[in-house]
């Protein structure tokens, strides 16, 4: 069903502890064919048909069926398909498989694109967050409730563009981080002063068009 997405992106990133992790971003133009979208939500599990009808506009139902796909065409090379999956969640929203414990993997998306990641191993206290975000304005409040003080005196001191730019990146960042942890946003949490020196967590960021992408993986 690869002919649903517009695969911009399909790559293996190999991270700190040499573990190799399958990345994929795709625009979900094609969904917006609604025989396209139909037939790609019966390729999908139950609960993300369910997740995507639950959506109430258009774009957010291609993305959320988008979502899907891509973590189908990750799961392939595994001899498994996102329809047999079943997922459980920790107590911040974070989703995981029921059926495996090797397999870990996140999802995100922006704009009218998807990010989705997947890893294999052995070490089951390891996770994987993906954030993508289509480029945007800063915002002084929220920078200032989630990024430490040392991002924001940067951002400070950055022209307007480049300003923009350096917001998007760091917010990805910081998406992946709490995503790979699995702890949910935290405003105002003075731990995000500490966050880039934790030792455990490895960061990829690059950008895709008008678009940042971060992969966070907690070693």
């Amino acid at each position: 069903m690869a002919d649903a997405l517009d695969i911009r992106l399909d790559t293996t990133i190999i991270t700190d502890s040499k573990q190799a992790v399958h990345v994929i971003v795709a625009d979900v133009g094609p969904l917006s064919d609604d025989s396209m979208l139909t037939v790609a939500l019966n390729r999908l599990s139950a609960q993300r048909q369910e997740k995507v009808l639950a959506c109430k506009h258009q774009l957010q139902r291609q993305l959320s069926a988008g979502a899907g796909l891509a973590l189908d065409l990750l799961l392939q090379p595994f001899g498994m398909a996102e329809r047999t999956m079943s997922y459980c969640f920790n107590e911040h929203g974070k989703p995981m498989f029921m059926n495996t414990q090797d397999l870990c993997f996140n999802l995100s998306h922006s704009g009218t694109m998807v990010a989705a990641a997947i890893v294999k191993t052995d070490n089951l206290s390891m996770s994987v967050g993906i954030d993508i975000q289509k480029m945007s304005k800063w915002r002084e409040g929220v920078a200032r409730r989630v990024f430490s003080s040392e991002d924001i005196q940067q951002l400070l001191h950055c022209d307007d563009e480049s300003r923009d730019q350096m917001f998007t990146r760091l917010w990805t960042i910081y998406e992946a981080r709490v995503k790979a942890l699995g702890t949910g946003i935290k405003w105002n949490d003075d731990d995000n002063d500490n966050h880039q020196y934790v030792s455990n967590l490895s960061y990829n960021t690059f950008n895709l068009e008008d678009y940042f992408i971060t992969l966070c993986v907690s070693l």
